[in-house]
């Protein structure tokens, strides 16, 4: 009979894989929008309609881990997008 390996592994014995973003989603309220803005997540995504049960809209924040800096022009484009059709939407 062979051997099976096991299904989960001690954190520390697993080499760790390259993060390209870091992402929160939440219900928006102004204190979290500034916590995570001073975090340097910037926001690309507001849903239009509030939540049933908070009357809070989801919004999803993104950021680019320090170590991957000089390649986060693709959350600037994303982000620029998002504030540009969220004013559209402010009128």
């Amino acid at each position: 009979r062979r051997s099976v390996p096991p299904l989960l592994s001690r954190l520390s014995e697993v080499k760790s894989g390259r993060v390209d973003y870091l992402g929160v989603s939440f219900g928006v309220t102004e204190k979290l929008f500034e916590f995570w803005s001073k975090l340097d997540f910037q926001p690309v995504y507001v849903r239009l309609s509030a939540n049933d049960l908070t009357g809070e809209h989801t919004c999803v924040m993104l950021r680019v881990p320090e170590s991957d800096k000089e390649n986060s022009a693709w959350l600037s484009s994303y982000h620029e997008d998002f504030v540009r059709r969220f004013a559209n939407l402010l009128g």
